[in-house]
């Protein structure tokens, strides 16, 4: 071998670290989206629960059959934002929950079926 030859680090020896930080990198990134998933579906169900004992939401909804977030239609202020349907309509729901009980409470909010009407959840 010549002094040329040995002097230049292998192909191998880079090859492995790289290849370990990859595979750290991809783990790293799959342990988040699957933290983020964990953290949406638990208040999905949250809000479903919430959304379900609301005496409005029973009233002009009924029983939930599907519950969407509306990513299309963010909330600066932070509510949650949902489109609705049930047993009786549909419509859009935005809300802010008090998130100290089990279920978390409904502290404010609307839902604006899809004919236009707009009711209060909590009624002043």
């Amino acid at each position: 071998m010549t002094k040329e030859h040995a002097d230049r680090p292998s192909k191998r020896g880079c090859l492995i670290p790289l290849l370990l930080i990859g595979i750290i990198c991809a783990l790293a990134i799959g342990g988040c989206v699957t933290l983020v998933h964990f953290g949406m579906s638990t208040l999905h169900e949250s809000a479903e629960a919430s959304l379900s004992e609301n005496p409005v939401i029973q009233e002009h909804i009924g029983m939930i059959k599907e519950l969407d977030p509306n990513l299309s239609d963010f909330d600066p202020d932070g509510k949650l934002n949902y489109m609705i349907e049930g047993t009786k309509g549909f419509g859009k729901v935005i809300f802010e929950a008090d998130t100290s009980t089990d279920p978390p409470t409904i502290k404010s909010g609307i839902i604006e079926m899809s004919s236009g009407e707009v009711y209060e959840l909590v009624p002043k």
